[in-house]
């Protein structure tokens, strides 16, 4: 009997182990069941759904440490809710070719953003501009970006014409018009750089009342050659005794030297860029060797050292596009925006450059201007040729 009672309990254990094997079997299976990978449900109504990636383009001419270019980028990101000190860090370069790729959150929704720059002021001649054109819409067309930005003339030149029709394009800080790169229909928006000529002779009348007339002087740039006819065209409150553009550094400092002895004389000096010499570099020969007033009209050659300017707002630039490429992510576009001249900036007056040209800024005047107590372009030497100054 003892041996049959044996039997039974084993008999017994077995069966309980084999329940218990099946229920944890069966729990094993249905677990399997719902986590097998299947195809995505669309979300329903009131579920939450960050969506697709917004991809923003930002081509800009030049190279991220010059004045213009950097402003442009620290109103770029300022609009898109990003640290403005990103501006300044370098970008990753392949073959001269820089960009930087920056991957963030706008109100919950999943952006990127890729900066290219051409670097077409530092590398002015054709084929290099040709190249990095070319290799810039290589990089867009692998990004895939839903809107473009493009800034200054070179970007529009060299890869606005290569993907017009496209992609959607905001243009910024174009100074030529902008039909000379698009054709009038096509799916593009964007806001001309226009110089403040009036606002600026208006002040350098309130800091040099003895000034009776102004000679504008430019570089040979395409950036600079619709500018010599918009201030011919301009009607200002001082005569324009003559505007050109100087075919090279030597004749520019020819043209400043003529005019030392002319009366009641003022430079209007717009873009000084004359291929190996540098905008600094010919800004500190100006102040070396000029001794009547000059006035300008961006912030990067008030700050060099010439003497006033009533600015472009390079950041509006930026903070603007941004605005246009989020309404065109929400389905406006772009050619239905109309093309537009952002508000012009603050009035500076440099007062290294007042001091010597022995020029007192009056006290109503300060209270009303930036005063910038500082000149980038004393980092030349005097004589226009040497020394190291800041990079542009």
């Amino acid at each position: 009997m003892a041996e049959e009672q044996t039997t039974r309990k084993a008999a017994l254990t077995r069966l309980l182990c084999l329940s218990a094997l099946a229920v944890v079997l069966a729990g094993l299976l249905l677990v399997y069941h719902f986590t097998l990978p299947g195809p995505t449900k669309p979300a329903t109504a009131g579920a939450q759904s960050v969506g697709p990636v917004r991809r923003i383009a930002l081509v800009q001419s030049y190279w991220n440490n010059y004045q213009w270019t950097f402003e442009i980028d620290i109103g770029v990101l300022e609009a898109l809710g990003l640290p403005p000190e990103t501006a300044a860090h370098d970008p990753t370069v392949v073959d001269g070719l820089g960009f930087r790729k920056t991957c963030f959150r706008r109100k919950g929704k999943p952006f990127e953003l890729l900066t290219i720059y051409l670097d077409t002021k530092r590398r002015p001649d054709d084929a290099w501009k040709q190249e990095a054109g070319t290799r810039a819409v290589e990089l867009l067309r692998e990004f895939g970006p839903a809107v473009a930005i493009l800034a200054d003339d070179n970007a529009q030149r060299y890869v606005g014409t290569r993907i017009a029709g496209q992609v959607p394009i905001v243009f910024c800080g174009v100074n030529a018009e902008y039909t000379e790169y698009y054709r009038k229909g096509e799916n593009v928006t964007g806001f001309h750089e226009r110089q403040s000529y009036r606002e600026s002779l208006r002040l350098l009348s309130a800091l040099c009342p003895d000034v009776r007339r102004v000679v504008f002087l430019t570089d040979k740039t395409p950036t600079s050659r619709p500018e010599v006819e918009r201030i011919r065209k301009t009607k200002l409150r001082l005569p324009l005794l003559a505007a050109r553009q100087c075919a090279d550094f030597e004749d520019y400092k020819a043209e400043v030297l003529s005019y030392q002895d002319a009366p009641a004389v003022a430079l209007a000096i717009f873009n000084l860029n004359f291929g190996e010499t540098t905008q600094e570099e010919a800004i500190a020969w100006t102040m070396a060797h000029s001794r009547i007033p000059e006035v300008t009209f961006q912030r990067n050659t008030v700050e060099g050292g010439l003497l006033c300017a009533s600015i472009v707002s390079a950041r509006e630039h930026g903070w603007r596009s941004v605005a246009s490429c989020l309404r065109i992510l929400s389905g406006t576009e772009a050619r239905s925006i109309p093309v537009a001249v952002p508000p012009k900036g603050a009035d500076n007056v440099n007062t290294v450059r007042a001091r010597q040209l022995g020029r007192k800024v009056p006290v109503e005047l300060r209270r009303k201007v930036h005063l910038v107590p500082f000149a980038t372009a004393l980092h030349w030497n005097a004589d226009g040729k040497a020394g190291k100054g800041r990079d542009q």
